[in-house]
């Protein structure tokens, strides 16, 4: 079965935000969403969204595939906690 030969995986940080890209010189899709029983880029796009990201796939059927996530930066304040505060369940 062909499949890719070179696999390249790049990872960018600017102004705030990450940047991932994964690129092969593999067989490509022309449809990349397959239908029922296959949630990979719809699993994929969820997962983006829901940390305020983006996917993007490029693909052409014999030319290879490129997909890259963005993604901000998560920052997070940091604030002192009384431990005996906290509530615990058991």
């Amino acid at each position: 079965m062909p499949g890719p030969y070179a696999s390249t995986l790049s990872i960018e940080e600017r102004d705030g935000v990450v940047t991932l890209t994964l690129s092969d010189d593999g067989l490509g899709s022309a449809c990349l969403d397959a239908g029922p029983g296959h949630l990979g880029m719809a699993t994929m796009r969820a997962r983006a969204d829901a940390e305020d990201g983006e996917v993007q796939v490029e693909s052409i059927a014999g030319s290879g595939t490129v997909v890259t996530l963005t993604l901000p930066i998560m920052t997070a304040e940091l604030v002192a906690v009384d431990p005996r505060e906290l509530e615990v369940a058991c």
